[in-house]
């Protein structure tokens, strides 16, 4: 990334940019593959949230779901992922889906973790 951001050589700067553009579909590649084999949600949080940032934006469904597990641990996970995606973009799909956990009784570690990552919309 540094040959593309500083090179002089626009050369070099070319074959950065291609480079990196086929090591983002690699990794694309890589972790679709992974999900059917992945048995541990938690980890699911990492490859929704990584390919919604590759640009897969409909990775952000299956993520938004996680929030639903009924391991704390997990939901939490899912809550800073999402905070680490807030946009403009998805910000009204987020914010529902917050809003709707938000609603439930749930334990003091998720209502933490929500006012820490959504304190604007945490009552």
């Amino acid at each position: 990334m540094e040959l593309l951001k500083n090179d002089e050589n626009e050369l070099v700067r070319c074959f950065a940019g291609e480079a990196i553009g086929v090591l983002s579909e690699n990794l694309i590649e890589f972790l679709e593959e992974r999900i059917p084999f992945e048995v541990d949600s938690l980890a699911l949080v990492g490859i929704y949230s990584s390919l919604y940032k590759l640009g897969r934006k409909e990775y952000l469904i299956p993520l938004l779901t996680l929030l639903k597990d009924d391991y704390h641990i997990m939901v939490i996970r899912t809550i800073i992922a999402l905070k680490e995606i807030l946009s403009l973009e998805n910000q009204d799909l987020i914010f529902e889906a917050i809003t709707r956990l938000k609603s439930q009784d749930l334990p003091v570690s998720i209502n933490d973790a929500l006012a820490r990552c959504f304190p604007e919309n945490h009552a």
